[in-house]
């Protein structure tokens, strides 16, 4: 049997408080049966169009001009006897045949065909909009079409692990995480880092407005190698933070248009600093030494300048 690849995305996502459903387009064309068989493989079925909604979902995302859905009407259908549908589903309520389907004993297996609508404003003769609508139709089940393939799931979304943060910079911290390479991968990534408490008794107090810090990251940026199988690796620096703190680190995975969110969580800190660092005009080290010295020296410029005065005198 010849390898159909899926998409790596996928072209619709269904959710409600009963199931999720993923829709996700083949990648090669094929008959019926072939592509059938490759999103059983895949623990799918050929999408099942159970209502007008999700029918215009499909096709208000997808563009393909026409695909294979699991609608099987032959003499040999894996359908059971009482159902279109090869996954068994009854959906008897909501059929969407062309009034020329073609549907004879050869062309038996179902397409979706895409088609072109247009509508015109009420009120401007001269202004309109055109959207996709669809139709079904009869095919020849040999017929070579791309698919779209159906998964009922739990969840979809992969999650970040191994997250580990290290401080490149008193005031950075360089997070590093892996994804699962079980399911779809995130399309983008938010990471915040806010702080905890500082390690050192000479630290001021940290602002509301400072507290935490973060980013977000999509696409490509900050993706390192690409890992075994599926798996992703991603290296992002965290920055502005204050030296000699611990921070809770989070990481939250999420996919475009999609409701699901996976996220990791750690505790990491940043590192001593010897400088000297100066918010909005309040100046505060990380270092207790250093903090002495500056200490000493002020008290010193101030017993000179006291001393000065007094010789004027």
């Amino acid at each position: 049997m010849p390898c159909f690849k899926l998409s790596d995305d996928p072209v619709h996502i269904s959710e409600s408080s009963e199931e999720t459903s993923l829709y996700v387009e083949t990648m090669h064309p094929g008959s019926w049966s072939q592509l059938e068989r490759s999103c059983q493989a895949s623990g799918g079925f050929l999408i099942s169009l159970a209502s007008e909604k999700v029918e215009r979902e499909i096709v208000g995302k997808t563009e393909l001009p026409s695909f294979w859905c699991g609608g099987n009407m032959c003499p040999d259908s894996p359908a059971p006897p009482d159902s279109l549908w090869s996954s068994g589903e009854h959906h008897i309520n909501y059929t969407n045949f062309a009034s020329d389907s073609l549907l004879d004993s050869r062309r038996c297996c179902i397409k979706v065909d895409l088609m072109q609508e247009s509508s015109t404003w009420a009120n401007d003769s001269s202004s309109s909009s055109s959207s996709s609508s669809s139709v079904w139709k009869g095919e020849d089940c040999e017929s070579v079409l791309k698919g779209i393939c159906q998964f009922r799931v739990g969840e979809y979304l992969d999650r970040p692990v191994n997250l580990s943060g290290t401080s490149t910079l008193p005031t950075a911290i360089k997070l590093r995480w892996e994804t699962e390479g079980r399911l779809w991968q995130p399309g983008r990534f938010s990471a915040r880092a806010c702080h905890r408490r500082s390690l050192s008794p000479a630290s001021l107090p940290v602002a509301e407005e400072e507290r935490c810090r973060g980013r977000n990251i999509s696409g490509e940026e900050g993706r390192e190698r690409k890992k075994e199988g599926r798996r992703r690796a991603w290296a992002v620096e965290v920055g502005e933070l204050r030296p000699f703190s611990e921070y809770e680190v989070v990481v939250v995975a999420s996919l475009d248009s999609f409701q699901e969110t996976k996220l990791a969580e750690i505790k990491a800190r940043t590192r001593k600093s010897n400088r000297i660092y100066c918010h909005l005009f309040n100046c505060h080290c990380a270092d207790t030494d250093v903090m002495m010295i500056i200490a000493t020296a002020t008290l010193v410029v101030a017993a000179a300048h006291i001393f000065v005065a007094a010789c004027r005198w």
